[in-house]
């Protein structure tokens, strides 16, 4: 229990706490900082006092009430669907290993940078139409996630945001999508084909690093530069298509011996 006599927690304030099961902010509360509990393995029960102003709980999420916005989850908490939560935090439910599906609402329109990284377990999670932003490193390490669907309201995906997803082999991209970051999609060992759109005019470094199962990939017009480490340890890629106008880095298919260029 968190005595009535705090009215600020700080960043990292129980920050692997491994030990921690059960958290009760009081009512006195206003401010709670960021990654305060991450590592907090065991935490499986949120409560707020009734009458705080500024945060309250539900589904075992702390939610800073006037934002709309989860804090912190748990293996076990329920987003409200009830379109009382609009945006999940960074790190909201980082190394939350034991959650294997994510169901998000449709209120939801931002996703904060690490927000599910490490959640190891997540073999489902279903984004809504109406989500707008998915941060740096929102899904890194989920280990058994095998498919993503990026809705048309995402027009940038971050850096690291899927990076190390091992089993990722179905992913679909956002139709509007502008700008895909460093290392986006590294570690992706089960992906052997991806569609980049159309819409897409910025790819940042190491995107397709050790995508040991990546086959092919075609790159839209709109990219003008391709860099060095883009496809670093894509052993079994064999066709890539790319425009005539499109700018390679001299070492970006070192290693490829076998790889098949078509310039359309």
């Amino acid at each position: 229990m968190i005595p009535n006599s705090v009215i600020s927690i700080g960043n990292n304030a129980f920050s692997s706490c491994c030990e921690l099961i059960k958290i009760f902010i009081s009512e006195n509360v206003k401010r709670i900082g960021t990654d305060v509990f991450d590592g907090c393995d065991n935490l499986s029960e949120i409560d707020v006092a009734g009458n705080n102003r500024f945060y309250h709980s539900a589904g075992n999420c702390l939610i800073e009430t006037a934002t709309k916005t989860i804090v912190r989850g748990t293996n076990n908490s329920l987003i409200p669907t009830d379109g009382s939560v609009t945006h999940i935090a960074r790190h909201a439910f980082f190394w939350c290993a034991d959650i294997e599906s994510v169901n998000i609402p449709n209120s939801i329109i931002s996703i904060d940078e690490g927000a599910f990284s490490w959640c190891c377990g997540i073999k489902e999670i279903v984004l809504p139409d109406g989500i707008i932003f998915i941060g740096d490193k929102a899904f890194e390490e989920c280990h058994e996630l095998k498919r993503i669907n990026i809705p048309d309201g995402v027009k940038r995906i971050g850096s690291d945001t899927f990076n190390g997803c091992i089993k990722l082999s179905e992913i679909t991209l956002s139709n509007h999508l502008i700008s895909i970051g460093d290392r986006a999609f590294s570690n992706c060992q089960e992906l052997a084909s991806i569609v980049i759109p159309k819409s897409v005019i910025d790819i940042g470094d190491y995107v397709f690093t050790n995508c040991k199962n990546l086959k092919s990939i075609t790159f839209p017009k709109n990219i003008s530069y391709i860099n060095r480490g883009m496809f670093d340890g894509c052993l079994k890629l064999k066709k890539i298509r790319i425009a005539k106008e499109t700018q390679l880095n001299e070492r970006v298919f070192d290693g490829l011996d076998d790889l098949q260029i078509v310039k359309y």
